[in-house]
């Protein structure tokens, strides 16, 4: 394929037009400086969109790679609106894209690896066993190659997230545990923190499964009260880690509140909702919240529910997408991620206590709709 998909061409051409301001700059090993946005690369060659004058459309010129002796990118607004409006029936365009930055990504500069992590992410939306593959490929390789900080840390959490996807648990567990045992980055936390937390939730819930008495069963109970203390202090940890991301805050939350109610412990759980309420009021969370508070028996107090915003809408840049984006039908969540297999699903290593447990012997019935 020899052009531009013509809705990236489109993007470039409508949003983008020539500007010297905001121009890439290639300097060729004559001494040859050009500007205008670089395209990516196709085969042995730098493909550059520039406008001859203002009046007249962009054309796309290919200088060979042997001759470039440097390059230098802006922030194009082009690239970031395609970013940013992306969703899954753009993978074709997203994945060409990337094709053609692929070979640019050791450049600091260059958008490469926010257009691989924002593929990687339409990817795993597609939730079809080659496309969970591909992109745990991809992310693997931004892991690597990206060339800030950031951007590998936000290719450990797509990782992660593609590792829950595939069921692939035990190496899912691995990673996070050694992710863990460094100094991560506080979304690198949270996220490794979170996929622990999913995991430790589906032992509990499979031991609970196969235990149901275990109430009246000695043998039992220590191995219900490790995974119920593991799976709320994982949960809890993803959440109250200092800059943790909203985003990965409020589904950590919103999974602590699962587990009480799993256990028909409503106190605790109604007080996380409030929590959730108060602090991240007009998101998704806040209305689930609401409503689960709403629908409380009269004997758990709720009459300090803070009042419901309108929802609005919370606009991020595509480098941001993994650490702290809010939902939405375009990005990859662990909650819509394919659950590991019971079977594959290994033991919850213990978790370091960071708050009181709440009383697992409750037993008020389970109430309103909450994810």
């Amino acid at each position: 394929m020899n052009t531009l998909h013509p809705k990236l061409t489109l993007l470039i051409c409508v949003l983008a037009p020539f500007n010297l301001a905001c121009a890439d700059l290639v300097t060729l090993k004559d001494g040859q400086q050009r500007v205008g946005h670089i395209a990516g690369q196709l085969e042995n060659a730098l493909l550059l969109e520039v406008q001859p004058a203002p009046t007249l459309p962009a054309v796309q010129l290919r200088f060979p790679i042997a001759n470039i002796a440097s390059l230098k990118f802006e922030k194009n607004p082009a690239t970031d609106e395609l970013l940013r409006l992306a969703a899954t029936s753009d993978s074709p365009t997203l994945q060409e894209l990337w094709e053609r930055f692929r070979p640019l990504l050791k450049n600091a500069e260059s958008p490469s690896a926010a257009i691989g992590l924002r593929y990687g992410l339409l990817l795993l939306n597609t939730q079809t066993p080659n496309s969970r593959e591909d992109a745990l490929t991809l992310f693997s390789l931004l892991a690597v190659d990206a060339p800030t900080p950031s951007e590998r840390d936000a290719a450990l959490q797509g990782t992660l997230r593609a590792l829950l996807s595939l069921g692939k648990a035990q190496t899912a567990q691995t990673q996070a545990i050694e992710i863990l045992k460094k100094t991560p980055s506080a979304p690198l936390a949270s996220e490794a923190n979170l996929t622990l937390a999913t995991l430790a939730d589906s032992a509990f819930r499979t031991f609970l499964e196969q235990h149901p008495r275990w109430q009246e069963d000695p043998f039992s109970q220590p191995e219900y009260h490790t995974l119920h203390h593991a799976v709320l202090d994982f949960y809890l940890t993803a959440a109250l880690l200092p800059e943790a991301p909203p985003e990965l805050a409020q589904r950590a939350l919103l999974g602590a509140i699962g587990v009480h109610r799993l256990c028909k412990d409503l106190p605790p759980a109604a007080e996380i909702a409030r929590d959730i309420a108060l602090f991240f009021p007009g998101t998704p969370a806040s209305q689930s919240a609401t409503a689960f508070l709403q629908s409380l028996p009269a004997s758990i107090p709720n009459t300090d529910i803070p009042p419901v915003p309108v929802p609005r809408a919370v606009p991020t840049s595509s480098g941001e997408r993994l650490q702290n984006a809010p939902k939405s039908e375009n990005q990859n969540t662990i909650e819509n991620a394919k659950k590991p297999d019971s079977a594959a699903t290994p033991t919850a290593p213990t978790a370091p206590h960071h708050r009181k447990r709440s009383r697992s012997g409750a037993q008020q019935d389970a109430a309103g709709p909450l994810p």
